[in-house]
């Protein structure tokens, strides 16, 4: 379940040291990263999370770490759900334009 909520990867949660965590921010400080640099980690499933929940990919970006965006993208998926709705979204404006609403 950490894993899952906080997006870790399995050996930065395993190496984790308690003097790294501020429960005050909410954070776990990861002092060497898989690119070399410390930060504070967001992965996978959290990243789909925020992204399915509207929260921006730039945003999603800077919680991951991630230099570049298209990085990002491959970590953030969009379930079907998300998808639908916003096809639904547009329909739905077209349709008060069309009804002059």
């Amino acid at each position: 379940m950490l894993l899952l909520l906080t997006g870790a990867r399995r050996n930065e949660i395993t190496h984790a040291k308690w003097e790294n965590l501020d429960p005050e921010k909410r954070t776990l400080l990861v002092p060497l990263s898989k690119s070399g640099k410390p930060r504070l980690d967001l992965r996978h499933s959290f990243a789909s999370f925020l992204v399915n929940k509207g929260v921006s990919l730039y945003v999603v970006q800077g919680l991951l770490g991630h230099s570049h965006s298209r990085y990002t993208q491959r970590y953030a998926h969009l379930a079907s759900e998300t998808l639908l709705d916003a096809a639904e979204s547009l329909g739905d404006v077209l349709m008060k334009r069309r009804l002059g609403g």
